[in-house]
């Protein structure tokens, strides 16, 4: 609940710095689009190579964020999770520690700031009213963490969705990385990202129905 919590309001945070100007700013840098179809690309990569019995992705102190931060902080990261307080923040051996929550807020607040920028530039041209362009946002911001447990829930009933956030990830990155050489209807794109979707569903039940005939 407190995780929600400071993630709901740092994703409003950003949304209020985007409409205060950070969002132009940061488009001047020629560079963020082809940084953020990389990580797209490799975070899909990694979804659709990852497997059920891998002990290297069970282990969230291995993940390259992790890593990151550990040769940032140093002894200051304890490699934990607060589950009594659900501290970000905790005490080890007289030092202020961050805990692996902090650590999940950090690269939640990193990709909130990356993914959500391209959508403040354009409500910036369509939406000329900051009441209701924040407005909107926040309505978006608590709509799409609800959607996680439903996407959770998809996860664990059809055995081949937990492949397809990774090949839309993928095809967005390339997407990114191909943005100034092909130019793609954002209706075309949606229109992909909901067929890879119905095709896993589809696939996953026609699988579950053979595997439950040959048992049968």
């Amino acid at each position: 609940g407190k995780a929600l919590f400071i993630g709901l309001l740092g994703s409003m945070v950003i949304r209020w710095c985007f409409l205060l100007g950070l969002a132009p700013m940061l488009n001047q840098l020629q560079v963020v689009p082809y940084v953020l179809g990389v990580w797209l690309v490799y975070c899909g990569a990694q979804q659709l190579a990852a497997r059920e019995d891998d002990e290297d992705a069970a282990d969230v102190t291995r993940t390259p964020a992790v890593v990151a931060l550990r040769s940032l902080l140093g002894s200051r990261l304890a490699e934990f999770y607060d589950e009594e307080g659900e501290g970000v923040l905790t005490v080890v051996k007289q030092k202020v520690c961050v805990t692996l929550l902090g650590a999940v807020l950090v690269c939640l607040f990193i990709a909130d700031l990356v993914f959500s920028l391209d959508i403040a530039l354009l409500k910036r041209e369509e939406v000329p009213i900051p009441f209701v362009d924040l407005s909107s946002a926040a309505v978006a911001v608590f709509a799409s963490r609800s959607l996680f447990f439903v996407v959770r829930d998809l996860i664990n009933v059809f055995q081949l969705a937990r492949y397809t956030p990774g090949l839309i990830l993928f095809l967005l990155g390339a997407e990114t990385l191909l943005g100034r050489v092909i130019v793609v209807n954002g209706l075309f794109s949606a229109a992909v990202c909901l067929t890879i979707v119905a095709l896993s569903a589809l696939l996953s039940w026609l699988q579950s129905g053979a595997s439950l005939k040959s048992w049968v």
